[in-house]
């Protein structure tokens, strides 16, 4: 199964990234740490994905409503900072975290004879370097922008869909439940047809590659932050997926 393998593959990267993070923290305290010093971060995000969909696409998904296309969930992440100069107040951040968003959308047309519900579930881990400029605001508080670069690999990524349809007369219905790994392009290919489409643009990618611009404001050991972010390609053809995120957490110096 892909998916699994999707998660191999997120696992043996975290773990090099754990790795890569403990001797690239080894190597900054055997340099002498700077003015400004080094730190590690503990966050958790409340997490809001939108697939923009082109409108060829979205027609495979339950007639293309739009809430379907905004997922909610939660990221969670650690990283460190480190930082690049003894004089200027300027960081290389290196997280790693987890994300899980779904959404949920249900339609009954006006004569309650179809009910359709639908939804979609994505999981993925993600490998951000950010560059970062801390600004001070007295001796507690420092506001942070920054910009980088990310990599997620996708562990999930499910559609769900299920249809009834209600015969008023007798009370007789007729029901469709499937629910399509986006991932694997064999599944799409034989969920499709059973309900009469088989000709899904194609699977999502594994891995993507974006970008993503935010800013932290931290007091003392606290953290609240905010980014926003996009992949530079289709996560599966006519589809792009753009991600906002707020966050609380803690830094460690």
């Amino acid at each position: 199964m892909k998916t699994l393998s999707n998660m191999k593959r997120g696992l043996f990267l975290a773990f090099m990234t754990i790795i890569s993070l403990t001797l690239t923290s080894q190597t900054v305290d055997k340099i002498g740490k700077s003015t400004y010093g080094s730190w590690t971060s503990f966050r958790t995000s409340y997490q809001m994905i939108n697939l923009d969909v082109s409108e060829e696409t979205a027609k495979y998904f339950s007639n293309g409503n739009k809430e379907l296309f905004n997922l909610k969930g939660i990221a969670i992440d650690y990283s460190i900072g480190i930082s690049l100069s003894k004089k200027l107040p300027m960081y290389l951040e290196i997280p790693i975290g987890l994300s899980y968003t779904s959404s949920r959308n249900e339609y009954t047309n006006t004569d309650q004879t179809m009910r359709v519900n639908s939804g979609f579930q994505f999981m993925s881990m993600y490998f951000p370097v950010n560059f970062i400029y801390r600004v001070f605001v007295g001796n507690n508080i420092s506001i942070s922008p920054y910009a980088g670069l990310k990599v997620r690999t996708n562990i999930l990524c499910d559609y769900t869909y299920s249809k009834t349809m209600m015969d008023n007369s007798n009370g007789d219905s007729e029901d469709v439940n499937m629910t399509v790994n986006l991932l694997e392009q064999d599944d799409i290919d034989n969920k499709y047809e059973e309900i009469g489409t088989s000709e899904f643009p194609g699977a999502a990618k594994d891995v993507q590659l974006g970008w993503q611009i935010g800013v932290n404001i931290v007091y003392n050991n606290f953290l609240v932050g905010v980014n926003y972010g996009s992949d530079f390609g289709d996560v599966f053809e006519g589809t792009r997926l753009r991600t906002t995120q707020v966050s609380i957490g803690l830094r460690l110096y």
